[in-house]
C-alpha cells in the first residue's frame, strides 16, 4: 500500500512540476521591482559618406529589477535594434529604401560568473545561435553598455546613396517579446518593468565631402 501511494505521489509531482515552473516564471514576470527599465540616447550621429550611410550611437540602457531576476535565474533575454531609411509618400505608405538590424541575446553564465552577448544581423533562434558574434563581460552593466553601443554601423550601402538625400532614418531598440517564455509574455502586458523600447526619426544628412 505504501509503494502504491508513493507511486501516485511521483505521478502527481511529474504532472505539476511544469506548472510550478510556469507559475514561478509568471510571478517573476509581474514582479514590481524598485528599478524600472528605461532607455536614453546619450549619443546619436548619422554620417552620409561616399561609400554608405553610417550610424554611431550610444544608448544608456537600464535593465529593470524584474529583468535582472530573470537573467540571474538563467533566462536569456533578446533585443533587436532596427534601422530603416524611408521615403515619405502622401498617397501610400512610406517606401523602405534600405534597412538593417542587429539582434542580440543576453544571458548569465553561472559557472563562469560572466555575461554573454551574442549579436547577429539575423534573428537568433532559441534553439540555436546560428552565425553570431559572442562577447563576454564581467558585469551586467558592461554587457548592457555593449549592447547599446553602435560604432560606425553601415545602414545603407553606396548604391542607395543617390536616392537617400532628403529622406528619413527611423531607428528603434526594443526587447524582443516574441523570444520570451510564455509566462513572461503574459506578465509583460501593461508592465513597465518589461517595456524597454525607444524610437526616433531623423533626416538623412547631406553627403560629406
Amino acid at each position: 500500500m505504501h509503494a502504491c501511494t508513493s507511486g501516485w505521489r511521483d505521478v502527481v509531482r511529474a504532472v505539476l512540476a511544469p506548472w510550478g515552473l510556469a507559475l514561478a516564471l509568471l510571478l517573476l514576470a509581474v514582479d514590481v521591482g524598485a528599478q524600472p527599465s528605461s532607455i536614453q540616447v546619450s549619443e546619436y550621429q548619422l554620417t552620409n559618406e561616399s561609400d554608405g550611410l553610417y550610424l554611431t550611437a550610444q544608448l544608456a540602457i537600464t535593465v529593470s529589477h524584474a529583468m535582472q531576476e530573470a537573467l540571474n535565474k538563467g533566462v536569456p533575454l533578446y533585443f533587436v535594434a532596427s534601422v530603416q531609411v524611408v521615403k515619405e509618400r502622401w498617397y501610400w505608405r512610406d517606401a523602405v529604401l534600405a534597412q538593417a538590424s542587429r539582434h542580440m541575446r543576453l544571458v548569465y553564465q553561472p559557472l563562469t560568473r560572466r555575461w554573454r552577448v551574442n549579436a547577429s544581423s539575423s534573428p537568433l533562434a532559441t534553439s540555436g545561435l546560428g552565425v553570431s558574434l559572442s562577447q563576454y563581460f564581467e558585469s551586467l552593466d558592461a554587457a548592457v553598455a555593449a549592447m547599446g553601443r553602435f560604432a560606425h554601423w553601415q545602414i545603407a550601402d553606396a548604391e542607395h546613396l543617390g536616392k537617400l538625400d532628403g529622406h528619413e532614418v527611423q531607428f528603434s531598440f526594443d526587447i524582443d517579446a516574441k523570444q520570451l517564455p510564455r509566462p513572461f509574455v503574459i506578465g509583460q502586458s501593461g508592465n513597465a518593468d518589461w517595456a524597454l523600447s525607444t524610437f526616433r526619426v531623423d533626416p538623412v544628412p547631406p553627403r560629406t565631402p
